[in-house]
């Protein structure tokens, strides 16, 4: 008899859910290749077996990503859903974002405002996005950084003098618009 279950503790020590975005390692793959970029979408346990006693999954379905470039706004990797694998364990959670810079997503669609599991009158705005697959990879976060820092891209230095030119115009620019 097998069991799904709703969560999964990473090897990190966190608990991933399912549609968490996490990290996990291939074990068929040279240990120095990058870790594998996922989406958890299914965790089956065998009852009573060794995983079950250790609150683990003996199985872990995974819609893997590959990294398709660079997002040019953010300087963090863009990822694009690849395939599908079955794997043993996770590593750690990551944090995964929409593209919304480059597709303009604004806070257009309206939906309705749930209390007490009753659909109220009251609406607020929900962030509508134009292409929900067009995917960045925070690399910028703190949160298992040893193992996402993998994944980081290197960060053209900007010019100081062009910079602190190009923001002291566009203070002065602000200032004559006001007056």
């Amino acid at each position: 008899l097998y069991q799904t279950c709703q969560s999964v503790v990473a090897s990190s020590g966190e608990t991933c859910r399912l549609g968490d975005f996490v990290l996990a390692q291939d074990p068929r793959a040279a240990s120095s290749t990058l870790p594998l970029i996922g989406r958890l979408h299914e965790l089956l346990q065998i009852c009573h077996s060794p995983a079950q006693q250790r609150n683990q999954a003996n199985w872990i379905l995974l819609e893997t990503f590959e990294v398709t470039g660079s997002a040019d706004i953010y300087n963090l990797l863009r990822i694009q859903a690849s395939s599908w694998v079955v794997l043993p364990a996770l590593t750690c959670c990551v944090n995964v974002q929409h593209n919304c810079a480059r597709h303009r997503c604004t806070g257009s669609a309206a939906v309705s405002v749930y209390e007490e599991r009753e659909k109220t009158t009251k609406t607020t705005r929900r962030i509508e996005h134009l292409v929900p697959s067009d995917l960045i990879l925070n690399t910028a976060q703190m949160r298992n950084a040893t193992h996402v820092q993998q994944f980081c891209t290197q960060v053209q230095q900007l010019d100081r003098d062009w910079a602190i030119h190009t923001g002291a115009a566009a203070e002065l620019n602000a200032q004559k618009i006001k007056t």
